[in-house]
């Protein structure tokens, strides 16, 4: 079997604003991770705000926070702007490995930020000297230390964000993906042998998760109150025709100016055709993770289970950034207007952790009817073509339904129809059942989007 070329790059934001230690931190950049530019890239906010604006349109793997500096260019440095950048990154960038790198920085928020869970802490070196046992890193320890992180830990970092954020059922396999993962002593990022399989397994039931939440994502954008493209879609749930569906649906969703925050983990396309749009999905993770599905269905050696753990390991990574949005954008139900607060809404974040569903406030725009809101339709908060929030009606393509046995909110997502019925698969096991109790209002969108 042939092991392909690494093609997922990661991204690292550097937010530092001391021009004397940016250039030393650069200088360790190149040197380390520099012959591998399509492997690494970085960028460089030298202030708070520019560190928004760069999260807004790239998906960052690693940030690196300096604790002291300035709101904006030429005003006065504060701890406290460090501190609601790791404040921030940790509501919205779920899926970034996030440090505070600081030199004379206040100990109790660095303590905090770390026993919060929202950033390690590093300190730097003033004598050029790093000592990993401390948390003491010179520029060439700090820029050797994050490549080990993106090598070796980023991946198990990654599922145990995902099994806190994901949507139910998706979050239990990401989970169970990052328990198979571990830290050895080979520069590599490893799976113990006897977890291989299961680990694989479950790398492809994650994948037609989200290849299938996807698809009904885009389904929905397409929807006269939003990217109304008048587009119809294959009535198959076949892998295949998904994918075609996407690669379809998605380029005319973008050039409506509808695909937003999800264009920078899926790939935007061409900034002017759109052409591509979603590419970073079908393409880097979806292709190769289908074909991983196809070889695996035969009888394998021990041996070439090892080597295609390594060879789905630039797909996975391609999947995880585009299982990011749903982390750092959840899914939303029992949503309401706030009394007396225009564009003001209420609703229950789906969350895969211990707690499945958390209260949330939010302004956003809304065009949909707000007196009645039945309770399996399911938002999400989008960002719309002026970047007002949105909120986005999913149903019917996704509802939700309470499980009578555990109490707990289960997600489907429309499937097919045949035969005068429709069926809907679960998002918790993947099985796909006929849709009992369908609205005639439901009944006629989906005809409608199937044309």
């Amino acid at each position: 079997m042939n092991i392909t070329k690494p093609v997922c790059q990661f991204r690292i934001l550097v937010i530092e604003d001391q021009e004397k230690w940016y250039e030393s931190m650069e200088e360790s950049l190149r040197d380390i991770l520099g012959s591998e530019s399509a492997r690494y890239h970085w960028d460089l906010a030298a202030h708070a705000t520019a560190a928004k604006e760069k999260v807004a349109t790239n998906h960052y793997h690693f940030i690196s926070i300096d604790q002291n500096m300035s709101e904006r260019p030429g005003e006065q440095v504060f701890p406290s702007a460090g501190r609601s950048l790791w404040e921030r990154f940790a509501k919205t960038q779920r899926f970034s490995f996030r440090i505070v790198y600081t030199a004379y920085g206040e100990p109790a928020l660095g303590a905090d930020a770390v026993r919060t869970g929202k950033a390690e802490c590093w300190e730097k070196s003033m004598t050029g000297r790093t000592h990993p046992e401390r948390a003491i890193y010179s520029a060439d320890g700090w820029a050797e230390r994050i490549k080990e992180i993106l090598d070796r830990e980023y991946i198990g970092y990654a599922l145990g964000q995902g099994g806190k954020f994901l949507p139910p059922g998706m979050a239990r396999v990401a989970r169970r993906m990052a328990g198979s993962c571990r830290v050895g002593e080979k520069p590599d990022f490893q799976v113990p042998p006897e977890k291989e399989s299961g680990y694989l397994k479950d790398c492809l039931v994650l994948w037609e998760s989200a290849l299938h939440l996807a698809w009904a994502q885009a389904m929905a954008l397409t929807q006269k109150q939003y990217a109304d493209t008048g587009m119809i879609v294959t009535n198959s749930e076949t892998l295949t025709n998904r994918e075609t569906d996407l690669g379809r649906l998605l380029p005319e969703i973008a050039k409506q100016g509808w695909l937003g925050a999800w264009g920078k983990t899926i790939g935007s396309g061409d900034p002017e055709t759109f052409e591509g749009a979603g590419n970073r999905f079908l393409v880097l993770a979806s292709h190769p993770l289908r074909q991983l599905r196809d070889r695996i269905s035969d009888t394998f050696t021990f041996d070439s289970l090892q080597e295609e753990v390594q060879s789905s390991r630039d797909p996975l990574l391609a999947l995880l950034d585009a299982l990011a949005f749903w982390a750092d954008n959840p899914l939303l139900i029992h949503v309401g207007p706030v009394k007396k607060e225009q564009d003001r809404w209420a609703a229950e974040a789906l969350r895969g952790g211990e707690q499945p569903v958390e209260q949330m406030e939010f302004d956003a725009s809304a065009p949909i009817e707000t007196v009645h809101i039945p309770e399996n339709n399911v938002f999400i908060l989008w960002q719309g073509p002026g970047k007002e929030p949105t909120l986005v009606n999913l149903s019917p393509f996704v509802t939700v339904e309470t499980d009578e046995s555990t109490q707990r909110p289960v997600l489907w997502l429309i499937s097919h129809h045949r035969d005068g019925i429709w069926y809907r698969r679960s998002l918790r096991d993947g099985t796909v059942h006929p849709w009992k109790g369908i609205a005639e209002k439901e009944r006629k969108s989906l005809e409608a989007a199937w044309g």
